[in-house]
């Protein structure tokens, strides 16, 4: 017999809170508000993708953003949005509206 798959569960992805930013969503993709950035997934079955997006003033835990529904029913990892130390943000923010050339470089 083959192995049973098991579905990922939408609530390890974060705690859900009522605000966010649909946009950042493709059409046809799920979205999750969490604190901080907004999850877009498109499924629950094993294959299926997940990917965190961090708001303004938040960072990812996590170098990875993209989580894949495993076979075994759990996300290959997690991460949150934090919010971002306030010297780094502000430098961040100052080089990324100041010097915007930089950033679309290295993109």
């Amino acid at each position: 017999t083959s192995p049973t798959c098991q579905t990922c569960s939408v609530s390890d992805l974060g705690d859900p809170v009522v605000d966010g930013d649909p946009s950042v969503c493709a059409e046809g993709e799920t979205t999750l508000f969490i604190n901080g950035g907004t999850v877009c997934y498109n499924g629950t079955s094993p294959g299926s993708t997940a990917v965190y997006h961090c708001g303004e003033g938040h960072e990812a835990t996590s170098s990875e953003n993209n989580v894949l529904c495993q076979h075994n029913g759990v996300w290959s990892s997690l991460m949150d949005c934090t919010l971002q130390d306030g010297i780094a943000f502000i430098l961040n923010n100052y080089f990324n509206t100041t010097y915007p050339q930089i950033q679309h470089q290295h993109q």
